[in-house]
């Protein structure tokens, strides 16, 4: 998170866990856009559904204000993350496994987002209280999901490099380029 996007009352926001669950995203349609005149890329688009239910981000935040110095830090729980994506992507292959030398994807729009955010902290009179359904709270966190996301808007993309995932070696095949998504 950036500083810009930050709450001035924040010292700081760190990450205890991270579990993305075991429901998969739900690809509800795609479609083959074409590709590269070499046969070694090829562009799609993708609509997904994710509903991760199972998900969980734990979140550790200390406020900083002179008023609020005295208060522990608290946990917050980020669960039940609903999105529908609008992707572009592209694959670039290789004729050696893993056969993908790179996947690049890019948001075609900010997708709709609905996340469940609630107090963790044993002591917290809020505990079980969706702080997400709130309406400042509500208004913030999607505007800071928005920031966050307009950084991968096409023609911004995030380039990864497989074999380097899977190796920890980097593909000196792989280059990262401005993609240009063609959906005629």
């Amino acid at each position: 998170m950036s500083q810009e996007s930050r709450p001035s009352d924040v010292a700081y926001i760190s990450v205890e866990s991270f579990t993305l669950g075991s429901v998969p995203p739900v690809i509800k349609s795609i479609e083959l856009l074409g590709g590269q005149e070499d046969g070694k890329t090829l562009h799609f688009g993708l609509d997904l559904d994710m509903f991760l239910d199972a998900s969980s981000l734990v979140l550790e935040i200390k406020l900083s204000s002179l008023s609020y110095s005295l208060l522990p830090s608290t946990k917050l729980s980020v669960s039940l993350i609903d999105m529908q994506l609008s992707l572009d992507a592209s694959v670039t292959v290789m004729p050696e496994f893993p056969f993908i030398s790179s996947l690049n994807l890019s948001l075609y729009k900010l997708p709709s987002c609905n996340i469940r955010i609630v107090p963790l902290s044993e002591n917290s009179g809020l505990r079980g209280v969706d702080l997400g359904s709130l309406p400042v709270l509500s208004t913030w966190i999607q505007d800071a999901i928005e920031t966050s996301l307009e950084a991968y808007i096409s023609p911004k993309y995030i380039s990864l490099d497989i074999p380097y995932w899977l190796y920890g070696t980097e593909n000196e095949s792989v280059q990262t380029e401005q993609v240009q998504f063609d959906s005629s």
